[in-house]
């Protein structure tokens, strides 16, 4: 029980820390898709929600895929890959949240655009976390001492 405790905990906090990472690119698209402020919009939560939701899923898809390893035992291809399939599965069963097939809604024209980015922003994010994981690893090994 305390060990799935802590992958919970672990899915979560990967989740929220790639939140906060996220966050900033929902105002930068904001300033793309509506220069002059007419659209009531969220936009720190446009970039922090899906975020959140492909951290929790990547934590999900790699504590299924690679429940034999530690994160900092996989090479970069391999978490990029998950990373990516972290970020495109979402994207893809909601596509929905894209709008509708008209003119008049702005993230329809930029649907291919908005799958693409998110799936490299989460490939992107799987690796600065095996970096993160790695360089932890490095500081919680201690290191052989010279004694000259």
């Amino acid at each position: 029980m305390r060990k799935w405790l802590a992958r919970i905990r672990g899915a979560v906090l990967m989740a929220l820390t790639w939140a906060v990472i996220w966050a900033p690119f929902g105002p930068l698209l904001g300033m793309v898709v509506d220069p002059d402020g007419t659209m009531d919009e969220p936009w720190i939560l446009v970039g922090a929600l899906p975020g959140f939701f492909c951290g929790l899923l990547f934590s999900t898809v790699l504590a299924i895929a690679e429940r034999r390893r530690s994160v900092h035992e996989l090479s970069l291809a391999r978490v990029a890959a998950w990373g990516a399939a972290g970020g495109l599965l979402p994207m893809l069963l909601n596509t929905g949240l894209l709008g509708t097939p008209n003119t008049e809604h702005p993230f329809w024209r930029a649907r291919f655009l908005i799958i693409g980015g998110v799936t490299l922003l989460s490939a992107a994010s799987a690796v600065g976390s095996l970096l993160l994981a790695r360089m932890a690893k490095k500081r919680e090994t201690p290191e052989a001492v010279d004694v000259a």
